[in-house]
């Protein structure tokens, strides 16, 4: 791919300006960048990568951060020198991104449109694909000048995607439908225009990898692989080529009493004491009802007792106890659950329409990638059992079965169900 690309003109060699560390016997080492931190040129954030701000999105040369340090060794002197590399052309892409992007509009949250606007709304500008790194992925190109340099990982650790499926397919080609093509099924738009599903879960520091550079790289492979060269203009995928994603349902970050979640500096939740003292569900809630699908969210143990306690338990967890301790109370026959025979009066048709209505909601929330959305959708099924229940009191009669209690003990049936 990496040849295919440069001998398709997709590449572009430069000079560039690269911090390198300088050590006290003389030698050094170039820092690529995120070897290197500082304070963001854009927004003057702390922190800041050497290529990509995380506090604003913005992207940058490292040379133009400021008050930069070297990761590796923060004491250590650093100045300015200059080095070759190569250069993937995303501006020859722009055109075609911009169209795919519209084509998502209905589909990418909100979060994603904005960043991948961003990038766009910027100009796509060449992305280095080349680095000073002494382990790696060689450059896989003859010239001398290129030895002692590796390829980013930016651009080869995304191609992994699609690498992975044709390596086990090739691994497994004898007990395999389509032997060691089948890997197509899953990456290239079918022959009748049919496009294959692909999601990325990711946060929202990997969204431009994911909605710029990847597809970028898939649209470059297709090129190449029709035979043509970067002098001829991009084009969206047709049958028979590789496919873009379907869908970036990306999240923010999610924020631990107010800062990021840091294991170097202590500042984290460490799984093995967390479920020493909670059960494994108190957080698995707590994290869909606290995602951050939109914005960043905060996770405190204030709110997080809180929504247990007064949401989970006392909402849901109090339903399915309430339910499960009538249904133990209700006479019936060996084998057989003890609402069977109050299962089908005609007096929970409203509700079960209410619930199905409510369940179709829920499923398109999940489809939708909006999982708090379902989550407090499901959580309004509960209540409506909790409402259904206070309001049929089963309990007056379940050993009252004569006539005329029917409809409440069905209603208790119906949540059961």
């Amino acid at each position: 791919n990496f040849k295919a690309l440069e001998s398709a003109g997709f590449f572009e060699r430069k000079t560039t300006e690269q911090y390198y560390e300088v050590h006290e016997d003389g030698t050094g080492r170039f820092l690529p960048d995120r070897y290197v931190e500082g304070t963001c040129p854009a927004c003057g954030a702390d922190g800041a990568r050497g290529d990509q701000c995380d506090a604003c999105g913005a992207t940058y040369e490292a040379v133009e951060l400021q008050n930069p340090v070297s990761k590796m060794n923060p004491s250590a002197k650093i100045e300015i020198r200059e080095t070759d590399h190569l250069f993937y052309r995303l501006d020859l892409f722009q055109e075609a991104l911009e169209q795919h992007a519209q084509q998502q509009q209905s589909v990418w949250k909100s979060n994603v449109k904005a960043m991948t606007k961003q990038w766009l709304d910027m100009g796509l500008r060449p992305r280095a694909v080349t680095r000073d790194l002494e382990w790696g992925i060689p450059v896989p190109l003859e010239e001398e000048s290129w030895s002692g340099k590796c390829v980013y990982v930016w651009f080869e650790a995304v191609q992994g995607y699609s690498t992975c499926a044709r390596i086990w397919s090739e691994l497994h080609a004898d007990s395999l439908p389509d032997g060691a093509d089948t890997w197509k099924r899953w990456w290239n738009v079918a022959d009748d225009g049919t496009v294959p599903r692909h999601l990325y879960f990711l946060g929202k520091d990997n969204i431009p990898f994911h909605t710029v550079i990847w597809p970028a790289l898939i649209l470059g492979l297709n090129h190449v692989n029709k035979g043509l060269n970067a002098d001829t203009p991009v084009s969206l995928p047709g049958p028979g080529e590789f496919a873009l994603e379907n869908n970036v349902p990306a999240m923010e970050y999610l924020m631990l009493a107010g800062g990021q979640f840091s294991k170097s500096r202590k500042h984290a939740i460490w799984l093995p004491a967390f479920l020493e003292r909670y059960p494994a569900d108190t957080l698995r809630y707590y994290l869909s009802a606290q995602m951050p699908e939109e914005k960043d969210s905060d996770f405190t143990w204030d709110e997080f007792v809180a929504k247990v306690n007064n949401v989970l338990n006392a909402n849901y967890g109090n339903f399915v106890h309430r339910v499960l301790t009538l249904g133990a109370r209700l006479p019936q026959e060996a084998g057989q659950s003890p609402f069977l025979p109050h299962d089908e009066h005609p007096s929970v048709a409203p509700l079960k329409a209410s619930v199905e209505t409510a369940f179709s909601e829920i499923t398109q929330d999940l489809t939708r990638h909006r999982y708090k959305d379902a989550l407090n959708g499901i959580m309004g099924v509960s209540q409506l059992g909790n409402q259904i229940l206070q309001n049929a009191a089963p309990w007056k009669h379940l050993k009252e079965l004569q006539e005329g209690h029917e409809e409440s003990l069905a209603h208790l049936a119906f949540c059961w169900r």
